[in-house]
C-alpha cells in the first residue's frame, strides 16, 4: 500500500456503492497504518443529479500535525461547508476537482474569485487541485492546483496545464497561530449562528 510504503497520508477519490447500491462521489483517506475514513461528497449538482446521491456529513480528520476536512469539486461554492469544517477544528482544507472545461487562464480566474476568501474568512489553509488531459468522454481538463494560506494568499502553485504534476508545500502551522492571535482578523470567532438560524427560519 502506497501509504504504508512511503509513511503518508493519502486521499484519493472513487465512486463509492454502498450495500444498498447507492452510489456516491467519495474520498477516501489512508494512513501509514491502514483506513482513516471517508467523506462522500455533500452537493451534488444538476449534471449529476440521479447518478450520485449526496453525502450527509462533514467530518475532520486527525493528522500527526494538523487536522483537515475535505470538500468535492462543487461543494467549494457553498461557504457554509468550509465555515463547518473550520468551526469543528480543521486548520487545513483539501478541495480535490474534477472539473474539465475552460482554459486553465479561465478556470483560474474564476477560481481565484471564491477559493481564497474560503482560507481567508476562516483562518484556515486551503489546498486545491484538478487533473489535466481528456477525462475519456471528450472534455478536457487543464489543471489549476494551488494553496492558499489563512490569509488567503497563494504559495504555491503547480504552473502547468497540461502535464500532470505534484507541489510539495510546508504549511507552517504558526503562520496560522499568528492569524488567529490578531482577534479582529479572525473572523469565526465574532460568528453569531443564533442569528442566522433565526433568519434561515424567516
Amino acid at each position: 500500500m502506497i501509504s504504508g510504503d512511503h509513511e503518508i497520508t493519502v486521499l484519493a477519490g472513487f465512486l463509492e456503492r454502498d450495500v444498498s447500491g447507492i452510489v456516491y462521489n467519495t474520498q477516501v483517506i489512508c494512513g501509514p497504518q491502514g483506513y482513516v475514513g471517508h467523506y462522500r461528497k455533500t452537493h451534488v449538482p444538476d449534471v449529476e443529479i440521479g447518478t450520485f446521491c449526496h453525502g450527509d456529513a462533514l467530518p475532520v480528520f486527525e493528522h500527526a500535525k494538523a487536522r483537515y476536512g475535505i470538500e468535492i469539486c462543487y461543494d467549494s461554492h457553498f461557504p457554509e461547508v468550509s465555515t463547518i469544517l473550520a468551526g469543528k477544528g480543521a486548520e487545513v482544507i483539501f478541495l480535490p476537482h474534477a472539473s474539465p472545461g475552460e482554459t486553465r487562464e479561465e478556470k483560474r480566474t474564476r477560481w481565484m474569485r471564491f477559493i481564497p476568501a474560503r482560507a481567508y474568512d476562516n483562518g484556515v489553509f486551503v489546498a486545491v487541485c484538478n487533473p489535466v488531459g481528456d477525462n475519456g468522454a471528450g472534455r478536457v481538463a487543464t489543471g489549476v492546483t494551488f494553496v492558499c494560506d489563512p490569509s488567503g494568499v497563494v504559495i504555491d502553485e503547480l504552473d502547468s496545464g497540461t502535464e500532470e504534476g505534484m507541489i510539495v508545500t510546508d504549511l507552517l502551522t504558526s503562520s496560522m497561530a499568528g492569524s488567529r492571535k490578531e482577534a479582529t482578523m479572525f473572523f469565526r470567532h465574532f460568528r453569531r449562528p443564533e442569528m442566522y438560524r433565526r433568519w434561515e427560519s424567516e
